[in-house]
């Protein structure tokens, strides 16, 4: 028998395993006699009057109805909703969205920081605007070798790829590192400290058709393939810029996604958000409506210049269907002028003033003793009593106010409504569940004492007596006859039982009726049928026991 723990059982253990290796229960043979035919009786004896005490109180105390769902009585508000949704603008935010790409170059290259395939420890840097009107992949290779910054000169070649020299590079001697040299494409190039192998090469690919794209990831300081690729001439340094008056530190070492997540954690009131596809920022503003802005101001990092937001214009936010006067919104066009009377309460409406939400205002400020409320998520209205049970009267006075929100009119009483609770008793009593924790614990001492003749046979008895149970439970709880769910025990080919806590449970909140069948149902339910084959084993045992003589001392 196996118990997969469980949150909530008070157990030590949380797996048990029956007839696995079982250790020895009683006393072995001395050295030199012989084993006693009928060890481990005794325990087997106690541990059996010890299942049969708890099988006891388990079948006392849980009954068929401790498995059963249990109601109680509440009350329904009069509560008045929209039948349908009003289809009300919940408006906009305002927006600001940075000019133009950030990097505008129509041309690109790759990578910014190529490698040498021959050992050359020297690093090349690519930067520039590639001005070739062709795609293609060119190839640097060392023509003459030596050390940057070393008394010997060094050349190189540019070839295209069809092999023809695009460029021939003289790098003279004691030339400093990172120094550039230009090439005919508008591309350049520089070196750092190390040296340079003779035949040694690398390649870039170049693209007059692709355009260039700036990397959010990339810091603004960084270099070779870290380079951000901010359009050429545009740089960020350390500073500050504000956002809605809010300052917002910029590092050189930041990233464009780490400036707008900074902005995004600040007190701005703003979603600033990188779009791929546009290559622009844009800042959207976290409270929609007419009455909001975005003012991005006192740059000291070039941040703003250089992600085109120095010259954004703001493009101003909507206000809600809700928020303004009714006689500018086409859903409401159906209100007229007049007086509402709700619980008999009068209010005043006037729809060439009042919005739909300063109605709901009035309405709640009122001694009708209601909560009035618009739901932005489903584009409609509610009234409820305040206090729960209240009934709930509403009239129109002719305005069509409620008409026109699809409420319905009239009195409304509340009513009361039979709730299931949380479903079985049974799992919300750490007792109850423990106590079948108990008995597994019992079950795995009876089927692993180690036994002499006499005692296997009992135990094998018993052992048919519990298949035999655990079958007609089964079959209690059966509707369909090919079910062969056991609520968490399973019958195992070696004759024993398995049983999975967790599966237990699962199984009683499915099919709490199913559960009570199969544990309770009288004489052949698992339960009964098993209390009755302990209670035989017992007294088959006490038979047993008495007629032993010689127990090895």
């Amino acid at each position: 028998m196996q118990v997969s723990g469980v949150s909530g059982f008070g157990a030590d253990f949380s797996r048990i395993q029956f007839g696995a290796s079982p250790p020895l229960f009683g006393r072995s043979a001395s050295a030199g006699g012989t084993q006693d035919p009928d060890l481990g009786i005794p325990q087997l004896l106690a541990a059996a009057r010890s299942l049969r005490g708890q099988l006891d109180k388990v079948v006392s105390n849980l009954t068929p109805s401790s498995f059963s769902p249990q109601s109680f009585v509440s009350q329904q508000e009069a509560t008045i909703r929209s039948d349908t949704a009003l289809s009300l603008d919940p408006g906009t935010a305002a927006t600001l969205q940075s000019t133009e790409e950030i990097n505008t170059v129509a041309t690109s290259f790759d990578p910014f920081g190529p490698d040498f395939t021959e050992g050359s420890t020297a690093e090349a840097t690519i930067s520039g605007t590639y001005s070739g009107s062709e795609d293609d992949t060119l190839t640097f290779t060392i023509t003459q070798s030596g050390v940057i910054g070393g008394v010997l000169p060094m050349s190189l070649e540019v070839t295209d790829s069809s092999g023809a020299v695009l460029d021939t590079i003289d790098i003279d001697p004691l030339t400093d590192a990172g120094t550039e040299f230009a090439l005919s494409n508008g591309l350049s190039f520089s070196f750092s400290s190390g040296y340079l192998l003779a035949g040694d090469s690398f390649e870039l690919d170049v693209f007059a058709t692709v355009g260039s794209r700036v990397d959010p990831s990339n810091p603004f300081n960084g270099t070779r393939n870290e380079n951000p690729n901010l359009e050429d001439g545009l740089t960020v340094s350390d500073g500050s810029f504000t956002v809605n008056g809010t300052s917002i530190t910029v590092n050189a070492s930041d990233s464009l996604q780490d400036v707008l997540d900074r902005i995004n954690a600040s007190e701005a009131g703003v979603e600033a958000v990188f779009d791929y596809a546009s290559e622009t920022i844009q800042f959207t503003h976290e409270t929609r409506g007419t009455g909001t802005t975005i003012a991005l101001a006192d740059d000291t990092s070039g941040f703003l210049d250089a992600t085109k937001l120095s010259a954004a214009v703001t493009s101003a936010g909507t206000d809600a269907d809700k928020d303004r006067i009714i006689d500018e919104v086409s859903a409401l066009s159906g209100i007229s002028a007049g007086t509402i009377t709700i619980n008999g309460t009068e209010i005043s409406i006037d729809p060439s003033v009042d919005s739909l939400d300063d109605v709901l205002q009035l309405i709640n400020d009122s001694d009708a003793g209601v909560v009035a409320t618009y739901h932005e998520d489903t584009s409609r209205v509610s009234i409820s009593p305040e206090t729960r049970g209240d009934s709930l009267s509403v009239s129109d006075q002719d305005t069509e106010f409620f008409n026109t929100l699809a409420l319905a009119t009239g009195d409304f009483e509340a009513t009361q409504l039979v709730r299931p609770q949380s479903p079985i008793s049974f799992v919300r009593n750490e007792d109850d569940r423990q106590s079948f924790v108990d008995i597994a614990g019992s079950l795995q001492q009876m089927l692993q004492t180690r036994l002499g003749e006499r005692g296997r046979r009992e135990r094998s008895g018993f052992r048919d007596d519990l298949s035999a149970a655990f079958r007609r439970g089964l079959a209690s709880a059966r509707k369909d006859p090919d079910d062969n769910r056991g609520f968490g025990f399973r019958l195992t080919s070696d004759g024993n039982l398995e049983f999975d806590v967790e599966k237990f449970e699962s199984e009683l909140r499915r099919n709490p009726s199913g559960g009570a069948r199969f544990l309770f149902t009288e004489e052949r339910g698992f339960l009964p049928s098993l209390l009755e084959s302990v209670e035989t084993l017992e007294s088959n045992l006490q038979q047993t026991a008495g007629s032993l003589v010689n127990v090895v001392a």
